[in-house]
């Protein structure tokens, strides 16, 4: 069921995630980033923003996830939308995609304290 409120939150959702790596990246440390490796920040705003985003967006609003008032948002409501499109095994993938998310943002945020500090 499409409705306002659900197409606001979508939106929402995209707008901040392309508000905060309008750079390329959500911190200050990227401007010690050598230009060889500026060249694919491009494409991880596209992907995030773009792919990932709109594709979790399309996913809540064509499923039976989103209902106003039921308090579920976030991850919690990614995984109910994702349960409803391929079944129990949706939840278990939301939460191994964020804990490898959560891991792979760890490394790099150290790779480029790292970067700062050499340079």
């Amino acid at each position: 069921m499409l409705n306002g409120a659900s197409v606001a939150l979508c939106s929402q959702r995209g707008r901040h995630g392309f508000r905060t790596k309008h750079c390329g990246c959500g911190h200050s440390s990227a401007c010690t980033i050598r230009p060889r490796r500026a060249s694919c920040r491009p494409l991880g705003v596209f992907i995030d923003t773009i792919l990932i985003r709109t594709a979790t967006g399309v996913m809540i609003l064509m499923s039976d996830a989103l209902q106003p008032g039921s308090g579920v948002t976030g991850t919690v409501l990614t995984q109910h939308a994702l349960a409803y499109h391929i079944g129990d095994h949706g939840k278990d993938f939301v939460a191994l995609a964020v804990f490898f998310f959560a891991f792979t943002s760890i490394i790099s945020r150290l790779l480029l304290c790292r970067g700062a500090l050499t340079t």
